[in-house]
């Protein structure tokens, strides 16, 4: 078992700049650093599996081909970077960025040939750069380990050519608002992806990869009225004495087998045994009614009913919608464009794709929305999002009761709501555990 260590080519990383001033960390406008990933071969004592040490590497620019180790991939988050003292601000502040980077620094067939050779490096090598849930054997071998379809072997279907799957990295309105150190909201746009389903001991459906390339960027200022509401169901059920015992009956025997169903036919009898004259009157009444075809014959001989236990049942899960209003007004030709790109951005995003064919029509892309505080960081103190999909936009030309546009035609203002839901729903497990220091979900 040889220890092996290769690196990755260097690639460009666009990136937000960050300079640090005497008011602390602010952005200014975007730049470009240049990283490359490091991967070394452990192995498990004892079980002798192989695993992978994953180290990002910054360099000064494209013909550096030293550079510097700034941090390791954390072995139990791979998704998460380990910054040394050596990290550039501009790459501690962008992680995500050199994350996706070296994500697919880590994907290129010269290194996946170099570490994985078997299904046992494959699965390896998947969860050592953030993919764990990808299949790791081809078509045919997984088919035939697996039995039945695997979904995530079907051959991708191609959009019909023109349809548009990148955008301008990152669009801001007003701009310079990306520079001023105000709390933003932040969409980007990601191409629509399926789960798949579980295999290996668990069931229900893989989770969405949340480090996903990213199609495009839009940066707004935060608006007025926002907040969220989440909500469950709930619904009341009920289920009389009689039919609880004809149920405990049934699962006592499924799950004990003849000695189960024998306890629970006691546990009946022994019931009856203790109110005889009710069980008398309830059980002669149900059977006459039966026969006579009223169902109520119990309630006109005694003015009872039986006991429906009524009780208040979960019944799933809620997701929640999100509605936004902008108010989007130029105040110079570049801005003008600018204002041009978001409303296009969010209409061609939530657009339907053909396919090659016409035969099908592909899941528009879906967005992850996020609150900035100063423009850079998660905001603790506003709800997160999980991953949406925009179900209606409507734009106003003229939203001042009036059409007016400047020379070049562009309208004086537009007034944009749109409206969001998550793909799925939030659930418990899904908060960060920071003692409670911020509003999570």
């Amino acid at each position: 078992m040889a220890v092996t260590t290769k690196y990755s080519g260097i690639t460009p990383v666009a990136v937000t700049n960050y300079k640090n001033t005497r008011r602390g960390t602010r952005a200014s406008g975007s730049t470009t650093i240049y990283t490359s990933t490091k991967v070394t071969t452990t192995f498990e004592e004892g079980t002798g599996l192989p695993s992978y040490k994953v180290e990002i590497i910054e360099h000064t620019g494209p013909d550096d081909k030293t550079g510097t180790v700034i941090g390791e991939r954390d072995p139990s988050n791979p998704n998460k970077i380990n910054y040394n003292s050596n990290a550039s601000l501009n790459a501690k502040r962008n992680r995500d960025a050199v994350t996706t980077a070296s994500k697919s620094q880590m994907n290129s067939s010269e290194m996946r040939k170099e570490f994985a050779e078997n299904a046992d490096d494959k699965a390896a090598y998947n969860l050592a750069k953030g993919s764990g849930n990808e299949a790791t054997e081809e078509p045919e071998t997984a088919e035939a380990a697996k039995g039945g379809l695997n979904l995530s072997q079907l051959p991708p279907i191609a959009g019909k050519q023109g349809s548009r799957s990148s955008f301008d990295s990152l669009v801001v309105y007003p701009i310079g608002l990306d520079r001023t150190g105000q709390d933003v909201i932040k969409f980007d746009m990601l191409e629509y992806q399926p789960k798949q389903f579980n295999r290996g001991g668990t069931l229900g459906f893989s989770e969405r990869d949340q480090n996903r390339n990213t199609l495009g960027s839009v940066i707004l200022p935060i608006p007025s009225g926002i907040g969220d509401a989440n909500a469950v169901s709930f619904g009341s059920n009920s289920l009389n004495p009689l039919d609880a015992a004809v149920a405990d009956l049934a699962l006592s025997g499924v799950t004990g087998g003849g000695e189960g169903l024998k306890g629970a036919g006691q546990n009946i009898l022994q019931t009856i045994a203790k109110n005889p004259d009710e069980a008398k009157t309830g059980l002669g009444a149900m059977i006459a009614g039966m026969a006579s075809g009223n169902k109520d014959l119990l309630t006109r001989a005694t003015g009872a009913v039986l006991n429906p236990n009524m009780e208040l049942l979960f019944q799933g899960p809620s997701l929640r919608p999100f509605n936004f209003s902008f108010k989007l007004a130029a105040r110079s030709e570049a801005e003008a464009r600018a204002i041009v790109k978001i409303i296009r951005f969010f209409k061609q995003g939530m657009a339907p794709i053909r396919s090659e064919s016409n035969l099908f029509l592909k899941s528009p892309h879906t967005f992850q929305l996020s609150y900035k505080h100063r423009g850079t960081e998660d905001h603790k103190f506003l709800n997160k999002f999980k991953e949406c999909a925009l179900t209606s936009l409507s734009v106003q030309y003229a939203p001042e009761g009036q059409y007016a546009t400047y020379l070049n035609g562009v309208p004086v203002s537009y007034s944009m709501t749109m409206a969001f839901q998550e793909l799925e729903p939030v659930f418990n497990d899904q908060y960060p555990d920071d003692n409670d220091e911020s509003i999570g979900f």
